[in-house]
């Protein structure tokens, strides 16, 4: 009987041992995503607006034919700071001008939408990101015109969608391992790149004291490459 104690203890000792050191290894995997040593982010850009002073964050999936695509954005100023996605959509006809309304599940949690109008934050971060959003279309029209789907290639339709959201709605985003929309009528599940480029955009935007935001789940797996810094 002490014998079978013994090789009990002994086993118990070493599972929590084990678990220990995974979860520190995992510890560091998070906080390496979070903060990769000299600023080496994969997913997300930032640059400042030289004439009103705005910092704009972003993450920088490519337009595509199919599905809308999604794109976080973070406008910040001297004193406030606005959070939003932006979704590009092609399509041969009209989808979302007459119904922009937005909805997203983070892990099948919502997130709260602030509307889809750059009207907080005073006129700096309204103008940037109205040219945000027309960069964002036009670099849609671009890519429908280089990738047309149809003979018809000049009939088609390059559609941008806003909806804004605050820092919990972020944190929530880049926690998540599963992120859903719903844009008018239709659903679409985010592709395991945007789950990623959430979590470092997340990451990213998280103030210096606070350690960063909440640690975030694994992405999907996926061999798709990282877009294009």
């Amino acid at each position: 009987m002490p014998k079978l104690l013994l090789a009990l203890a002994l086993s118990l000792a070493l599972s929590l041992a084990l678990s220990l050191a995974l979860s520190l290894a995992l510890a560091s995997s998070v906080e390496a995503q979070c903060f990769p040593p000299g600023g080496g982010y994969r997913y997300t850009t930032a640059t400042t607006d030289r004439f009103n002073g705005v910092k704009t964050t972003q993450t920088h999936l490519p337009p595509a034919n199919g599905p809308a695509v999604p794109n976080l954005f973070a406008f910040a100023g001297d004193k406030e700071a606005v959070f939003a996605l932006i979704f590009s959509s092609l399509s041969d006809s009209l989808r979302y001008t007459r119904c922009p309304t937005v909805f997203i599940l983070a892990d099948a949690k919502p997130v709260t939408i602030h509307g889809g109008n750059f009207t907080e934050g005073g006129a700096g971060i309204e103008s940037s990101g109205l040219q945000v959003q027309n960069r964002v279309q036009a670099e849609a029209l671009a890519y429908g015109k280089a990738h047309p789907q149809h003979l018809m290639w000049h009939i088609f339709f390059a559609e941008t969608v806003t909806a804004q959201i605050d820092a919990a709605g972020v944190a929530q985003l880049g926690a998540a391992s599963k992120i859903e929309f719903k844009i008018c009528n239709d659903e679409v599940k985010a592709s395991p790149a945007f789950v990623q480029a959430a979590h470092e955009f997340a990451c990213r935007i998280a103030p210096p004291s606070s350690g960063g935001t909440s640690t975030p789940a694994p992405a999907p797996s996926s061999s798709a490459p990282p877009p294009p810094s």
